[in-house]
């Protein structure tokens, strides 16, 4: 997945107020993929330079959401680990 797909995942269920430009900074710190997003605690993605906490539960907030309604290929424990973070 890109930047724009997972942005399309994270804001799919509304604006989460994670931009593109949000999610290209991630993606340029190591968490490059819907899996890594979702394995990575808030204090991991709130680590990252240009990321504070906020944003960070905002990320988690539109992957949780999804989460809820499904989002298909991410695998079932992270999924769940993903339910539990929140």
């Amino acid at each position: 997945m890109n930047v724009k797909e997972v942005l399309g995942i994270v804001n799919r269920n509304g604006s989460t107020g994670v931009t593109e430009d949000t999610l290209g900074t991630l993606f340029a710190a190591g968490f490059d993929s819907l899996e890594k997003l979702c394995g990575a605690s808030l204090e991991d993605l709130a680590a990252v330079c240009g990321i504070g906490k906020s944003t960070a539960a905002a990320v988690f907030e539109g992957l949780t959401e999804t989460a809820a309604r499904g989002i298909p290929g991410l695998a079932g424990e992270r999924l769940a680990a993903l339910a539990l973070w929140h």
